[in-house]
């Protein structure tokens, strides 16, 4: 399990160092956290090297050309089999994308991901007014799904990726699918900023391990099956197994205190 850290996003790159494990990065720079879980997920050979775009993201918070620029230098190594932001990464100061920088970034998503093996979730787009706020499932020059937030309002769909059923939930939206009667996803994947209820100096503390487990939606899993969260407001993530109704395990995080239950 390798962080690498973005100490400059320049118009000709990024500079990468080595970022200390027990460190949590405090930076608002992006950072490409680079997840190797080989050993502990080799029933997921498709989605076992994450690359995790790490970045504090917000309501008006923006920093959509770094971390485009991020998700495309992450898209060009072949080790990444996924690669995921968070909610609101791409938006600009005043909220919301024009339906043409919107369709600027998302083409260009696409185009590239015919040169990369990764799936690509590009975490949250925000365009035109509040009713446009979606997050993608991108790979090999497609969108397999485009899922916008605000669910019962908005339809909840799976998707399909290399044999697995996938779905992806945006912050508030947690849990819907349980909510929805699945029970059988593979795959949960869920970007958020602000999922935790919960203070960022303690979000992730062992004392708080019921009220995190209680928002992450697991129950839409089948048994051994993955979920990946992604928060900006904690610039942070987190990669669990459901074990069972009601009991998950801790496979990764960049929280020391939630790496095992």
């Amino acid at each position: 399990m390798t962080f690498l850290e973005t100490e400059e996003v320049t118009e000709t790159g990024s500079d990468l160092v080595h970022l200390n494990r027990e460190q949590i990065p405090l930076t608002r720079i992006p950072t490409l956290v680079d997840i190797d879980l080989s050993d502990q997920l080799p029933d997921f050979p498709e989605l076992n090297r994450i690359g995790m775009i790490q970045v504090k993201t917000g309501l008006f918070v923006s920093k959509t050309d770094h971390i485009h620029k991020l998700i495309l230098e992450a898209m060009k190594d072949p080790r990444f089999k996924l690669i995921i932001a968070p909610e609101f990464s791409y938006q600009n100061k005043h909220k919301y994308l024009t339906s043409e920088a919107h369709q600027s970034y998302l083409s260009e998503l696409i185009d590239s991901s015919k040169e990369s093996s990764s799936l690509i979730i590009p975490g949250s787009m925000r365009w035109k007014d509040i009713s446009y706020h979606a997050s993608y499932a991108i790979h090999n020059g497609e969108v397999l799904i485009e899922q916008f937030k605000g669910y019962p309002e908005v339809p909840l769909y799976s998707f399909e990726h290399k044999g697995y059923n996938a779905g992806i939930e945006i912050c508030s939206d947690s849990g819907s699918f349980a909510l929805k009667g699945e029970r059988n996803l593979d795959v949960l994947l869920t970007v958020s900023c602000g999922l935790f209820p919960l203070p960022t100096e303690n979000a992730m503390s062992n004392n708080n391990f019921a009220i995190v487990s209680r928002v992450l939606g697991h129950d839409a899993l089948r048994p051994g099956g993955i979920g990946i969260v992604n928060d900006g407001y904690l610039r942070g993530h987190l990669i669990y197994r459901k074990i069972q109704d009601g009991e998950i395990e801790i496979l990764h995080s960049n929280f020391p205190s939630l790496e095992t239950k």
